[in-house]
């Protein structure tokens, strides 16, 4: 998620027991479209290097 970004209506769930009192987890919710949509931008690209 970019920085600005809220997620709204995340659902967290169990999914098994890797270890124990450890958890594998599933999340989920719907990725803005801005978000999904945006173009990666690279290290570097469009910033100075110092």
């Amino acid at each position: 998620m970019a920085l600005c970004e809220t997620v709204i209506d995340v659902k967290i769930y169990r999914v098994r027991l890797v270890a124990p009192g450890k958890w594998m987890l599933c999340a989920s919710f719907i990725l803005p479209k801005n978000v999904a949509f945006e173009q990666p931008i690279l290290e570097g690209e469009g910033k100075e290097q110092v």
